[in-house]
Order: structure tokens, then sequence, then C-alpha cells
């Protein structure tokens, strides 16, 4: 009996391992090139904000929660009401490994934002990719990590 059973069991072993489709590649959207502070310009709205302690949010269109940048100038909206105004400028820096105590792929979020000219808070740094700004900051390890996600809205 026990030779019998060893080859349908080692067919349907074989069959089981063959017949596992693969996924798909997913395609990685490539970030923008961000060369001054025009290439930021727009008006970006809330999607998604996680921390590491408070998890993740997801907020819906026309929550309100808006950033609208323009040739160097900045207003930021916390549910439709203007919090803060003022410049920015935005830096190469390509600590953010270091900065946020991540692993980050060599290149990602090579850009910093600088608001109002104030070098001594945490570093922002962000990048834009497949319509989305995507902003990364504090030290995830000591559990002051911080993300948002913006989408571009006209």
């Amino acid at each position: 009996m026990k030779h019998i059973l060893f080859p349908v069991y080692m067919a349907i072993f074989t069959l089981c391992l063959f017949s596992c489709k693969k996924d798909d590649a997913v395609t990685e959207v490539e970030p923008i090139t961000i060369n001054s502070a025009a290439d930021l310009n727009g008006k970006w709205e809330l999607r998604f904000i996680a921390g590491n302690i408070a998890g993740g949010k997801t907020f819906a269109p026309g929550n309100g929660n808006l950033f609208i940048f323009n040739n160097g100038q900045y207003e930021s909206y916390k549910n439709g009401q203007l919090t803060i105004k003022g410049v920015f400028t935005i830096m190469s820096d390509t600590t953010v490994a270091e900065s946020v105590c991540l692993n980050i792929k060599p290149g990602a979020y090579a850009n910093r934002i600088v608001y109002d000219g104030n070098l001594t808070k945490p570093k922002s740094f962000f990048e834009i990719r497949g319509g989305k700004l995507e902003f990364i900051s504090g030290c995830f390890a000591g559990d002051a990590g911080h993300s948002e996600t913006y989408e571009n809205i006209k």
C-alpha cells in the first residue's frame, strides 16, 4: 500500500508546486526630481497620517487639511482653517535614514523642506511620487516617527 500511495503523494506535491501562480511584479512609481521650490507648487490635501505609536489614519477627500505651496511660500490648513503661513526652502539632504531611524532605500527622500528658515526644528524629508506628496520625520525607533501623505488636488 505504501508503494502505491507514494507516487500519488508525489504527484499531488508536484501539482501544487507548479500550479502556484507567481504574482505579477508591482511597478514602482519613480519619485519626481525636485530642483527648486517651484517643483512643489500646488494644493495638496491630506490623505493618510501615521505615527509609530498612533498607527495610521486615512482621510477622505474634502477634509480641509491642506498644504498650499506657491513659489517658496506656504500655507497650512487644518479642517479648512489657516493655521500657519510663511516661506520655505528645499535642501538636498541624504541623512534621512539616520534622522528617521529606519532603513531607507538609497536615494529616497533625498530632499528636506525647511519652513521659515528654521534649521533647528527636526528634519522633514519629502518626495513626490504618483501625484502624492509624502513627508517623513522624527525617529521611528524612539516612537517619535511621523509620516503624512498628501494628494495633489486641482
